[in-house]
């Protein structure tokens, strides 16, 4: 007598978690062997470039160039990892994530008006999903890795970066400083810009689609305490970066060639830099503004209710 085969994605075989089904899925499986062929087709990518650094004598420069690529790699990956996991993770304690399947109205309702939750049928447990939000989330950190890892020319002029000797004339900064530092801080400003700004809008989406998140004439926003703290930590964060970008905005008028002349022009520093430094306070208002509030009412910086939650 034989056993009946247990195939994991056949119909009526017994499926133990959501991570095993989806990494004993036909998709699992097929992203599975599409990275270990990306993986496979780079590693033979740098063999050849390898041997032809060695050719030319030149071994140490190709080890430092993919030291630069790993560093920028890794400069990115953790930060947005831990950024994105954190948030999975508090997403899935707040809100109710089957209603975020497909076939189900805010709320957890099914369309036949039966909530599964009242029903007795099983709900997804958080934890079972934390394989499937660590997937996710190295996912994401690794694209803004290889973006990075892409721009390994601005991680060696940081490490090896030295003064000229000589300071701009309103700044009083090295020029060194536009050369090596600025273009670094630049690419970290943007890349948070956008990582913050997606997850914001991602977690007001999920909030919305989940029924923890409504609007109304009377009361405008109606929203669990947690999800509107969850929700503004984020907002600080990519108003922190805002600002941040406008700071850094100041340097780039002395590297701007769109003027009569190249550097800053009579406009650029009695006009564009007081908006500047305008748009700044404004931004660093609008923290404040959503800060002070919840401050006042629970006594926790909302910055750190990520950590606090998960």
């Amino acid at each position: 007598m034989t056993d009946r085969l247990n195939i994991p994605w056949a119909a009526g075989a017994p499926l133990t978690s959501t991570s095993r089904r989806l990494f004993l899925s036909p998709v699992g499986l097929a992203l599975l062997c599409g990275t270990l062929l990306v993986v496979l087709l780079m590693l033979v990518d740098r063999a050849a470039e390898l041997l032809w650094f060695r050719a030319l004598g030149y071994a140490d420069v190709f080890w430092r160039l993919l030291f630069a690529e790993v560093a920028m790699f890794a400069t990115a990956f953790i930060p947005v990892f831990v950024y994105v996991l954190l948030n999975l993770l508090v997403l899935a304690r707040l809100a109710d994530l089957e209603s975020l399947l497909p076939g189900q109205s805010p709320g957890g309702v099914s369309p036949s008006g039966v909530n599964p939750s009242k029903s007795g049928a099983a709900q997804p447990n958080p934890r079972r999903l934390t394989p499937l939000f660590i997937l996710g989330s190295a996912a994401t950190a690794a694209i803004f890795g290889f973006m990075f890892s892409g721009d390994w020319d601005r991680f060696l002029r940081l490490v090896w970066s030295q003064n000229f000797g000589t300071s701009d004339p309103i700044y009083s900064r090295d020029i060194g400083f536009y050369l090596f530092v600025l273009p670094f801080l630049n690419l970290v400003q943007s890349s948070l810009v956008v990582l913050t700004l997606g997850g914001t809008l991602m977690l007001g989406l999920a909030y919305l689609r989940a029924g923890g998140l409504r609007f109304s004439a009377k009361n405008y926003v109606e929203a669990d305490p947690k999800i509107l703290r969850h929700i503004t930590a984020n907002s600080i964060l990519l108003l922190t970066a805002w600002a941040w970008g406008f700071y850094l905005d100041r340097f780039g008028l002395l590297t701007r060639s769109t003027g009569a002349v190249f550097g800053a022009g009579y406009t650029d520093v009695h006009v564009t830099l007081v908006g500047l430094w305008v748009a700044l306070g404004a931004t660093l208002g609008l923290i404040g503004v959503l800060h002070w509030p919840l401050q006042q009412t629970h006594g926790v910086s909302p910055c750190s209710e990520l950590a606090a939650t998960s």
